[in-house]
């Protein structure tokens, strides 16, 4: 009959199953088969679209956490907050029974807006975190302990996983007995992603943030069923009773997850290499989402290296490394950059530019990048040449750009809410030459928009990154 019907057998079988059966048939099924599967007919992709809505639903695993799931995603979005851990890690693994609390990473600058989010939500904050009577006493006691030399604005100068270590968790509690939630409040330094690289291993590197569910390491984690230790500091926070490396190593024996240290077996098809947030290596689930084969690609999402331990670059008990890539390195020129021209651009050193201050300010100036060309012939007598990183000035457009794309340059300027306009300049290696002009025009968020003072304070604390490009 499913011949006639213009079905294959399996498609009329499952088409004539209660939902039920759908979810129960599907849930044996690894997320990698259920996507070769899905590209078998139309019929089966639905199928599948209706399972992946119905298991993976992040609105109804948010819900479950905060009365309004909507405007929760809508605030981890703006403030870049993201929720981990051991239930985000169950969310992945289809587990049926979630726990009660969930982790939420943030940064320190988001902390008055999600603690208001969740008074308004019911939450309570709990004398369990340690500190002072309320949430903001004890976030000022944390930063009046903080030594000066650690008061860093931004991530790109935490370097280390032990600067990258969140305060907390701060247990927030809302309801009794069956009703009963936890959200425990992570404070980085950092961007929040940052932190969640530096988990103590890759099956706990799946987060829920910009509207999207994802997983960094999902081919070791859901085909082979590894997890490779990355951690590369000691961190005392490892061996608390209620740390994630301790409930994933619990975790990892039910699953029957392999959890990989330093080992000299050669492991294949380890998401290694040049990475960022959407490349193929990656499994994102976005919010109303269904379609199991789509290529979904965050085409700005930040980058990271990954390295395996024969590289040479891990310590003890590690596989792999994470480390920071250029397009950090990147960030933090344009950081430093940001300094050099507001000491020149003759604004308020204590107060936050206005959107028109700030774009006026661009019109006139350009974080100026110096990239020396050096040359050497390779074995063969052909010649190779590599770029260099020589130094960073407050550039004025008109003396370094044409007119014309002095135009052009303005006219990318006013098109973005909070420009900043990048020059990079290749330059002979006597510096005599200037054999090359690139021009660019990036964005910053609102909230790293700062006052001109912090900017050139920040620059003392990025100078000895500079020094190692």
């Amino acid at each position: 009959m499913g011949s006639e019907c213009g079905l294959s057998p399996i498609e009329f079988t499952l088409l004539g199953q209660p939902n039920s059966f759908i979810i129960k048939f599907f849930d044996r099924w690894e997320p990698a088969q259920l996507a070769v599967f899905s590209r078998s007919s139309k019929n089966v992709r639905r199928l599948v679209r209706f399972y992946i809505a119905h298991r993976w639903n992040i609105t109804g695993f948010v819900h479950r956490y905060f009365s309004d799931a909507n405007a929760a995603l809508e605030l981890f979005d703006n403030e870049e907050a993201m929720l981990f851990g051991p239930s985000v890690c169950q969310f992945f693994h289809r587990c049926k029974e979630i726990k009660s609390s969930v982790d939420l990473c943030l940064h320190v600058r988001s902390a008055p807006v999600l603690f208001k989010f969740l008074q308004e939500d019911g939450y309570a904050f709990t004398r369990k975190s340690m500190g002072g009577p309320t949430f903001v006493e004890t976030l000022e006691l944390r930063l009046a302990s903080l030594p000066e030399t650690k008061l860093k604005s931004s991530g790109e100068r935490n370097a280390s996983e032990t600067d990258r270590a969140a305060w907390g968790p701060f247990d927030f509690v809302r309801g009794h007995w069956t009703y009963f939630r936890r959200v425990r409040l992570h404070v980085v330094r950092c961007e929040p992603f940052r932190h969640i690289l530096t988990m103590h291993s890759t099956g706990l590197m799946n987060f829920i943030g910009w509207k999207s569910a994802v997983s960094l390491f999902p081919r070791s984690s859901f085909v082979y069923h590894r997890s490779f230790v990355t951690r590369q500091d000691f961190l005392l926070s490892d061996h608390f009773p209620d740390s994630h490396k301790k409930w994933f190593a619990t975790f990892a024996v039910k699953k029957r997850i392999n959890i990989v240290g330093l080992s000299t077996e050669q492991y294949h098809d380890v998401e290694v290499g040049r990475r960022f947030v959407g490349d193929k290596l990656s499994w994102i689930i976005p919010k109303n989402f269904s379609d199991p084969d789509a290529i979904i690609e965050f085409p700005d999402g930040p980058s990271f290296d990954v390295s395996e331990w024969d590289s040479g670059t891990t310590r003890p008990e590690s596989y792999i490394r994470i480390s920071e890539p250029e397009i950090w390195r990147q960030w933090s020129m344009i950081n430093y950059g940001l300094g050099a021209v507001f000491a020149e651009a003759g604004l308020d050193m204590n107060i936050r530019p206005t959107q028109d201050e700030w774009k006026a300010t661009w019109q006139r100036y350009a974080v100026g990048v110096v990239l020396v060309l050096e040359g050497a012939p390779e074995n063969d007598g052909s010649p190779r040449h590599k770029l260099k990183f020589s130094r960073i000035y407050a550039a004025k457009v008109e003396n370094e750009l044409p007119t014309e794309r002095q135009a052009l340059y303005r006219e990318g300027l006013s098109a973005r809410p909070w420009p900043v306009g990048l020059v990079y300049k290749v330059v002979s290696a006597s510096e005599e030459l200037a054999l090359s002009l690139s021009v660019m025009v990036r964005s910053l968020r609102p909230i790293d928009v700062i006052t001109p003072g912090e900017y050139v304070r920040n620059m003392a604390g990025l100078a000895n990154l500079l020094e190692d490009l």
